[in-house]
């Protein structure tokens, strides 16, 4: 399961608050995924009154059933956001849209492995992959 884009949440607390609730998560669970033995420590994370650590978007993301790319632009957007935007003006988007996810994930599969190679066509819209 997915976050459902039209109740984005605009805080890592209301994301870890939404997701629960659609995926049925306990604090229990989630605290286990962060690798924190008090679950008292999700609940300061969940009320605002620590934040939730960088290094931890990731293990969050996995509980949440969520791409981590999604989870550490909240978490840069909330505490952050002169570095988020440092990092996408230097490197591009730390998530891909839908549509790139879908394409990306096609090309995975259908490279198997394989390394790939994009020729792009100047002044048109296709792209070509060649395996290897």
């Amino acid at each position: 399961m997915t976050f459902d884009p039209k109740s984005r949440a605009t805080t890592i607390n209301d994301l870890i608050t939404q997701q629960q609730m659609v995926l049925g998560l306990s604090d229990e669970a989630i605290t286990d995924a962060l690798g924190y033995e008090n679950p008292d420590v999700l609940q300061m994370i969940k009320a605002g009154v620590i934040k939730l650590p960088m290094n931890k978007a990731a293990a969050l993301a996995r509980a949440l059933e969520m791409e981590p790319g999604d989870v550490m632009h909240l978490l840069l957007t909330e505490t952050a956001p002169e570095l988020l935007h440092a990092i996408e003006e230097c490197m591009g988007p730390l998530s891909l849209s839908p549509g790139e996810k879908r394409l990306l994930m096609a090309l995975r599969k259908s490279a198997n492995g394989r390394e790939t190679a994009p020729i792009f066509f100047e002044g048109a819209p296709i792209v070509a992959v060649i395996f290897g």
